[in-house]
């Protein structure tokens, strides 16, 4: 989908207008650094009641994984997923969509190649890749921390580490569904600014979502809501920031920015809600139930191309819900497929692709005739989905049988398929040259595959600007 290249002008007037431009910050933080880093981030081993337990065993420790590194001995359960099945709907008048230009034609052949893996994550949950191509940001749930990571060079450049500050709060162990003593700050999912300079994060037990300025040189003010991390770069050095924090719904995971940068969506899981949020203010402007009951669970989200339309998978309810976003309304719920979980959606805004999780396929929606055109098995557990950028391919992952699949996007027949060990994130970089994947278990990894496409190959790519500090 398009992104706008401009930052809002009023978000920077927000963050630098009101608060403590980052050289001071830096100064004035630098005292208490020694002491707030010498608490340790919380270890893999961390105890029970600060995790929350997998539904699904984790994979054994046989399965290959796509990885120059042996296969662990053990593998460290995350949280897992899960909703109810039984579907329920609403039905309006379908609104027409004008189809967009042509893609190019079918894929003829697809073959990942293993570049490299990042070991040492803990629980990473997702991966998304900015606007520009040049950075690639995880969200390592378990770990309290996000990666930045340059996509050219393939070295981790910066890590946003909240442990040192984790604040006690209620997580949810997602196999017994009951509340369990956590931390607030595990980073979920994320998303960045159409300008590539925000990286916007939801916090599973916060309640909330944060916002990093890769430049940093907006910071919030004095007393305004924020949450502190340790910033580390790639060559050990450290320093402290401040990042805006905004209140959403509980249980917030899956962001995304409209391609007019006017506002920021947020699904929150156990509160059944949709929260938006001005982008330039930091501000909530409405919270909107997603489907017709509060236990519908919200999961994936799509903006239309022209930033009017919201589309929500219910993932308790196997529902797609459509919000207007300019009167911040639901207008209408269709029963579509038992367990939706993850949405992508064409550049006409068009065609909606859905995961289905518990059924393990993949869906094509036509959001005009309101039908499903095909639909294609992926495996136990599809978890995340990723349209190409030329809208050819469609890469998905089957949690629980491990491997990572490619369909052709037109009839969603079958390119390619690779085993990987418990995926769940899943990205596509902007020159369609890269896949990023996720390992979702306590001693998980990242890996990226070089896409090479009808005997082609990726070709040469420059190293990106270094990040300020870096």
């Amino acid at each position: 989908m398009p992104r706008l290249l401009a930052p809002p002008a009023v978000f920077l007037g927000v963050l630098l207008g009101l608060g403590a431009c980052a050289h001071a910050q830096r100064t004035s933080e630098t005292a208490s650094s020694t002491k707030a880093l010498a608490e340790p981030p919380a270890p893999a081993s961390e105890p029970a009641q600060a995790k929350e337990a997998l539904a699904e065993p984790p994979p054994p420790a046989s399965e290959p994984a796509p990885s120059p590194e042996p296969a662990p001995a053990e593998v460290l359960p995350p949280p897992a997923e899960e909703g109810a099945e039984e579907p329920s709907s609403k039905s309006e008048p379908a609104k027409a969509v004008e189809p967009g230009p042509p893609s190019p034609g079918p894929v003829g052949a697809l073959e990942l190649r293993l570049v490299k893996t990042f070991p040492g994550a803990v629980a990473p949950k997702s991966v998304v890749l900015s606007p520009d191509g040049r950075f690639a940001a995880v969200m390592n749930l378990e770990g309290m921390e996000a990666w930045l990571i340059d996509a050219r060079s393939l070295e981790i450049v910066r890590r946003i580490d909240f442990a040192p500050f984790k604040e006690a709060a209620t997580g949810f162990d997602y196999a017994k569904k009951k509340p369990i003593p956590s931390y607030a700050q595990k980073p979920v999912e994320a998303t960045f600014s159409n300008d590539s300079r925000f990286l916007w994060m939801s916090l599973h037990n916060a309640a909330s979502v944060v916002v990093y300025d890769l430049e940093e040189k907006a910071s919030p003010p004095p007393n305004a809501p924020s949450y502190r991390a340790v910033i580390r770069d790639g060559s050990g050095a450290s320093h402290l920031w401040r990042l805006p924090r905004i209140a959403t719904g509980k249980t917030p995971k899956v962001v995304e920015v409209t391609p007019d940068s006017r506002y920021v969506v947020v699904g929150n899981w156990h509160s059944g809600s949709v929260t938006v949020i001005d982008a330039a203010r930091l501000s909530p402007v409405a919270t909107i139930q997603s489907g017709a009951s509060p236990e519908f669970i919200p999961r994936g989200l799509a903006v239309s191309p022209d930033s009017a339309t919201l589309y929500v998978a219910n993932m308790g309810g196997g529902t797609i819900s459509t919000i207007d976003l300019r009167s911040l309304k639901k207008v209408r719920e269709d029963a579509i497929t038992p367990n939706p979980r993850h949405l992508q959606l064409t550049r006409d805004g068009r065609i909606l692709f859905i995961s289905e999780n518990v059924g393990g396929q993949v869906l094509k929606y036509d959001l005009v005739e309101r039908r499903v055109l095909s639909r294609s098995a992926v495996g136990s557990m599809a978890r995340t989905i990723a349209l190409s950028p030329d809208e050819r391919v469609l890469y998905a992952v089957s949690n629980e049988d491990g491997k990572v699949v490619a369909l052709r996007a037109d009839d969603l027949s079958r390119l390619a398929e690779v085993p990987f060990v418990a995926p769940m994130g899943l990205a596509v970089s902007p020159d369609d040259r890269q896949l990023w994947v996720t390992s979702y278990t306590g001693d998980g990894f990242v890996s990226v595959f070089d896409l090479v496409t009808d005997g082609g190959g990726p070709g040469p790519q420059a190293a990106a600007p270094a990040l300020p500090g870096s």
